[in-house]
């Protein structure tokens, strides 16, 4: 059954930089079952401060539909989910992204970082 799934930068930056082969799979799966691929104006905003090339930025246009604005609402419940996990440095645009993909009752779709 068709979805919407919400992408966090870094799997927005693999797939449409021709990064990680499996997720670009996974994305590419998503879209051929008819899911929509969603973002958090955050995870765009990550997304525009990276190295761009003119196609990235229409690829990732043409696939974000919609991005979703950060709200009061979103906002105070990414301060919450950043204050319940431990503060740490640097998090808060991860608990925006995260707080976005709750409210919309999506999964958020992330590469898992590599230790």
């Amino acid at each position: 059954m068709a979805c919407a799934v919400h992408l966090d930068t870094n799997l927005l930056i693999h797939y449409v930089g021709g990064g990680d082969q499996e997720m670009i799979r996974k994305v590419e799966l998503w879209l051929r079952e008819g899911n929509t691929l969603h973002a958090s104006a955050v995870a765009r905003a990550e997304f525009q401060c990276g190295p761009l090339l003119s196609d990235g930025q229409a690829m990732a246009a043409e696939l974000l539909r919609p991005v979703f604005p950060i709200t009061t609402e979103l906002a105070v419940e990414a301060g919450r989910l950043f204050h319940e996990t431990g503060r740490r440095s640097r998090s808060l645009a991860d608990w925006l992204l995260t707080a976005t993909a709750i409210a919309a009752r999506a999964p958020l779709a992330t590469i898992p970082r590599r230790l």
